[in-house]
């Protein structure tokens, strides 16, 4: 890298070109983009319409090939913007809190495109923001005192091109996540109200009407119980202990609150107490509990739940639920998951304008309740399609950091590629 020499962004590319449209009719249909219509990864999302009249005035103006930044925070910090290509009639219009970057001759915009997209290149345009707070925008100086490694212009269209592939295999990885969640979605829901026969099949109770009767739930399978959540579970309540006492905070035992739900199945937390701390405050449950969130602003959008694998003490915000008799906690846990659209639809107003759930109306909320053995059919085939979620996950991360990592190399010339390397794959 000791040959490479540095230049603007401004070098590569015209800042927010002009475009001439006085001699377009006004009915001329041309593309629209508002900031919701570009992804957080930078892709164009949406393919609105309207007519040049509608937005000649009040708009950010731009063409084919030329690529959109945010400017705005946070929508500049989350990776806002795109390469437009495809734009109606070779023209659109967007918001106002786009800067609008034109490759220059002979350079590549798809290699300016992965440069806007670097977190390195977000990072440093921070220090370029002006405006009040809540409103800073990236000033344009921020594009002529910014400067990126000198990269040959033959040489950017190949670093696009491995850059682009993997921006490929990172969207399929997404949509394979996409269909899996939803097949899950839809598996969970079937399982946990129709079962599975003694053959390990799904039941219909459409062709077999006779293996399902009328309950409380509506109709469920013949041998299932209707039983409300206070009937078969047990019920406890955490909390807090006094912050004040710093050295209760220096201890092993994992204290649960609802920022640490974030997947269905935890084994740590990112707090900690003493023995001292969890019997002055709070209360510890062993593994395999259900936890569920009670109160808080995520009621507003989210009822996370999880399933402990080892023990935990919990906050005053999180109920701990434990299945009585041949109700199993993970059976339990999934069938919360599955009903997080009906709890959500529960959840009442608290102080300071808080969500909450009240545990009456907790209690009086009924399950349906298979065999011990049909619970753990259940689970298994809940299990198999979460495992496969997990591997495309899995997959799916070591792309980004594999583009994370080519990014790195690529932009900043530390690694070069070679002028046959493409045609060769």
């Amino acid at each position: 890298m000791k040959d490479l020499t540095y230049q603007a962004l401004s070098d590569l590319a015209e800042l927010n070109p002009r475009i001439d449209t006085n001699g377009l009719p006004g009915d001329t249909r041309v593309s629209f983009v508002p900031m919701a219509d570009v992804s957080e990864a930078g892709k164009w999302i949406g393919r609105q319409v309207r007519c040049l009249d509608e937005v000649r005035v009040g708009y950010t103006p731009f063409a084919d090939n030329d690529i959109l930044f945010a400017k705005i925070t946070p929508c500049m910090e989350n990776g806002k913007g795109a390469h437009v290509q495809g734009l109606m009639n070779g023209i659109g219009f967007g918001s106002t809190e786009f800067h609008v970057l034109r490759a220059k001759a002979d350079h590549s915009p798809r290699f300016i495109f992965h440069w806007l997209q670097a977190q390195s290149t977000r990072t440093r345009a921070i220090a370029f923001m002006g405006g009040s707070a809540g409103q800073q925008r990236v000033q344009a100086s921020f594009f002529e005192h910014y400067k990126i490694p000198t990269i040959p212009a033959a040489e950017q269209p190949r670093i696009a091109a491995v850059l682009d592939t993997v921006d490929e295999a990172i969207a399929q990885s997404e949509t394979v996540i996409a269909k899996l969640r939803q097949i899950r979605t839809g598996l969970l829901h079937d399982l946990l109200t129709h079962g599975l026969d003694e053959n390990g099949e799904l039941r219909d109770p459409v062709i077999h009407p006779k293996k399902f009767r009328d309950s409380s739930l509506g109709r469920i399978p013949i041998d299932w119980e209707a039983l409300t959540l206070e009937e078969c579970c047990d019920w406890f309540s955490g909390g807090t202990p006094d912050r004040s006492r710093a050295a209760w905070w220096a201890g092993a035992i994992p204290l649960l609150t609802p920022k640490d739900m974030k997947s269905f199945e935890l084994s740590d937390t990112s707090e900690h107490i003493t023995e001292e701390a969890l019997q002055s405050g709070s209360r510890l449950m062993p593994h395999d509990t259900v936890f569920i969130v009670v109160r808080g602003m995520i009621l507003a959008h989210t009822f996370p739940v999880c399933l402990s694998s080892v023990p935990f003490a919990f906050n005053q915000d999180i109920k701990a639920i434990r299945g009585r008799g041949k109700l199993q906690n993970r059976f339990l846990a999934l069938w919360f998951a599955a009903n997080a659209d009906l709890f959500l639809r529960r959840a009442t107003e608290a102080t300071h304008g808080t969500k909450k759930l009240d545990t009456p109306e907790l209690y009086r909320v009924r399950i349906g309740i298979p065999s011990p053995e049909e619970q753990d059919a259940i689970i298994k085939h809940i299990e198999l399609i979460s495992q496969e979620e997990a591997t495309e996950i899995a997959t799916h991360h070591k792309l980004l950091r594999l583009k994370a990592g080519l990014m790195s190399d690529l932009l900043t010339g530390r690694v070069r590629i070679p002028a046959d390397l493409l045609e060769m794959t």
